[in-house]
């Protein structure tokens, strides 16, 4: 809640960098009450810019939700993850396929593929020991970057093998329904065929 006597943006302005030092990661929303809202809009509008691309107010590049059963004076800064459409698998083969090499044989699309998932893996293994062991910074952001590159590379093994990614994640799915009925169970992953 916003209490102190200073400006209405500046307090959400420390709201803002609290939770950047407690989180080690910008906020990308903040939730507030119709009050603070609009003596936040009759005090800085400049501050607070509507981007019609989302159909939101922004304010310092954070958007902002009005919530009218807030109580007076709330004010949440939080993150979340971004609503993004679903993208079909296939989808998202056929536009990375864009950036494949087209001047190498299907041998070497494999290869290409087997050591790229390697090389990416490995990518992630090593920021998480850096992590671990090292600075201790944290990495979800350059792990969902890596994750990406890993995921580039499956698409580029479909694509070798001649299968979709849907295809891949179906067949996955029904192994897993097999081996596992009931859901994961440790003692069916010891002692388990195929």
């Amino acid at each position: 809640m916003l209490m102190s006597n200073e400006s209405i943006h500046s307090q959400i302005s420390q709201c803002v960098r609290h939770f950047e030092e407690l989180n080690d990661v910008r906020p990308n929303r903040i939730v507030m009450s119709k009050d603070v809202y609009n003596a936040l809009k009759a005090e800085v509008k400049p501050f607070l810019i509507p981007d019609e691309s989302c159909n939101k107010d922004r304010v310092d590049g954070i958007n902002v939700t009005v919530d009218p059963t807030a109580p007076i004076g709330y004010v949440m800064v939080t993150r979340e993850e971004e609503e993004e459409e679903a993208m079909d698998m296939n989808e998202y083969q056929k536009l990375a396929n864009r950036t494949s090499r087209k001047d190498i044989s299907p041998d070497e699309h494999l290869l290409n593929a087997m050591l790229g998932l390697a090389g990416e893996a490995g990518e992630c293994c090593d920021l998480v020991k850096k992590s671990r062991f090292q600075d201790g910074r944290r990495i979800e952001e350059m792990l969902i970057d890596e994750a990406g590159d890993v995921l580039w590379y499956v698409a580029e093994l479909a694509s070798a093998l001649g299968v979709t990614l849907n295809g891949i994640a179906q067949h996955n799915i029904r192994k897993l329904q097999e081996r596992y009925p009931e859901g994961f169970d440790p003692e069916r992953s010891l002692h388990r065929e195929g």
